[in-house]
């Protein structure tokens, strides 16, 4: 071969692994927008078909929608085995929302055993005050502070568990408030406040808990303008409660 051609299949040996890497590392992610496509057209198996090649080469974001997919049996049978399996990977990858479902299932022990443990390591990680108040992150929250008010997976841990718990309040987990509202009247063993726990209670009631609502105030012309006050000052929960009938 002549130098020259020698040259010629340098450069393309060199071309070749420069541009190799970008265009396999594209793969997953170019297989996981086209799932969301197809999910959005309803073809819910070529969906699962795409998000588990994606989530196979370590995509996080498509092992978070495969948790979706096998907890509702779209385009394939339903597991919660599978779907728990799914939401250890991505939280292995790096996923928060693939973490705080984890937590939920360890929690309260679906598609496996129950992990009080796990769930205070990952809520240490997962429940931040800088979170923005979704859904998953707030339920996340609610379980994290559950695990230490009660001694689950460790010692009790009062603080630890008012902490966890407001956040979850202040979310869109009602059940936070309820909580809190216990704690406060010291029903956990720690000091009892009232008027704490009546702002707990209040707030409950404000975020549709019916139960508190006969206990603390039935009025719903009351409540709905603790409701206003509440989403005015910046409790998304309280403007979720709002923009229901």
């Amino acid at each position: 071969m002549t130098r020259s051609l020698l040259c010629f299949a340098s450069v393309l040996t060199l071309f070749a692994a420069v541009f190799a890497f970008p265009l396999s590392a594209q793969a997953p992610q170019e297989a996981y927008e086209r799932a969301i496509v197809a999910e959005e057209q309803g073809d819910f198996d070529g969906a699962r078909r795409l998000h588990s090649q994606a989530c196979d080469a370590d995509h996080a974001p498509a092992c978070r929608e495969m948790i979706v997919m096998h907890l509702k049996g779209r385009g394939g049978p339903k597991s919660d085995s599978a779907a728990r399996s799914m939401a250890e990977k991505a939280c292995r990858l790096g996923s928060i929302d693939g973490c705080s479902i984890l937590m939920q299932f360890a929690y309260t022990a679906k598609g496996g055993p129950a992990d009080f443990g796990l769930v205070r390591r990952l809520g240490k990680a997962v429940c931040k005050s800088d979170d923005d108040g979704d859904a998953i992150s707030s339920r996340a929250c609610f379980h994290f502070g559950r695990a230490l008010l009660t001694g689950k997976g460790g010692p009790t841990d009062l603080a630890g568990a008012e902490s966890a718990l407001t956040l979850a309040c202040r979310g869109t987990v009602p059940q936070g408030c309820t909580q809190l509202a216990a704690l406060h009247l010291g029903r956990h063993g720690g000091p009892r406040n009232d008027e704490r726990a009546a702002r707990f209670l209040a707030h409950a009631c404000i975020r549709g808990e019916k139960d508190v609502c006969d206990i603390y105030d039935s009025d719903p012309i009351s409540m709905r303008k603790r409701a206003t006050e509440a989403c005015e000052a910046g409790d998304k929960g309280a403007c979720l409660t709002l923009e229901r009938p």
